[in-house]
């Protein structure tokens, strides 16, 4: 794991996640758009053009693409278990 990696828990509930929280994608969705996450200023991301290896580390970094927003992390998932899903 890179230094300085975010680790970001796992929310289950049914609206956006949480600032800092990721959430499941659809499973017939899963290989295209992996997770969603919301960046620490409350920004909703979708990991479409990321890897998530097994253990829940996304490549690469993840930047928050909302006007203004400066959020650019190394984060992993935490409870991340839907194996390795590339590109």
């Amino acid at each position: 794991m890179a230094p300085g990696t975010l680790i970001l828990d796992h929310y289950v509930g049914q609206n956006r996640p949480p600032p800092l929280h990721w959430k499941d994608c659809h499973p017939s969705t899963r290989h295209r758009f992996k997770a969603e996450l919301t960046c620490s200023r409350g920004h909703g991301i979708t990991l479409k053009g990321h890897a998530v290896h097994s253990d829940g580390r996304v490549e690469p970094s993840v930047v928050c693409l909302h006007p203004g927003c400066n959020f650019h992390e190394f984060v992993r998932l935490k409870e991340w278990m839907a194996g390795t899903l590339v590109r």
